[in-house]
């Protein structure tokens, strides 16, 4: 038995806040996070894998010209734009939601070719539960820190080692 919600017919309005103000989430903020042609929720995915492919394309070309850098940072725009655009897609385990969280995996290799420190892949257990997380070590650190997200210039420099927890495409 489906139940009615009074929210379920109330779509109109998270389009028109997405197209007014640019985000998905905390609407009171000024930076738009997805660009100005999207005019509905639905088109997210859509527009912000158009953008993350461009970021991923030029990462390439980076990387094969020697630019590691800035192959580091284009990279980390692409896992951005990816990471928004199947964050958008509330269904889990849609086949679209599975290739875009797949590119964001695949985009994040990049990164982790180009970091200034090792960055690996690890699995924490927990009660049961596997996560997968990518542990960033930086040699001169003397302590370790943990902490849940990273930023491209700063993957290690300002932390003495940093853990970054993945989620599924779920």
């Amino acid at each position: 038995m489906k139940l009615d919600r009074d929210r379920d017919n109330q779509q109109w309005l998270l389009d028109w806040i997405v197209k007014t103000t640019g985000r998905v989430i905390n609407f009171a903020y000024d930076q738009r996070i997805v660009p100005p042609e999207v005019k509905s929720y639905r088109m997210i995915p859509r527009v912000m894998e158009k953008v993350a492919r461009h970021y991923e394309t030029i990462a390439r070309a980076a990387e094969v010209a020697g630019h590691g850098k800035t192959a580091r940072e284009l990279y980390w725009n692409a896992v951005e734009h990816y990471r928004e655009a199947q964050h958008s897609i509330f269904e889990d385990d849609n086949p679209e939601k599975i290739y875009l969280h797949g590119k964001l995996l695949e985009c994040f290799e990049g990164v982790m070719r180009h970091a200034d420190h090792p960055i690996e892949r690890v699995e924490i257990r927990s009660r049961g539960a596997t996560s997968r997380a990518c542990s960033i070590c930086c040699p001169a650190a003397r302590k370790a820190r943990w902490r849940c997200s990273a930023l491209p210039e700063r993957l290690g420099r300002k932390f003495g080692g940093l853990t970054a927890v993945q989620r599924g495409p779920g």
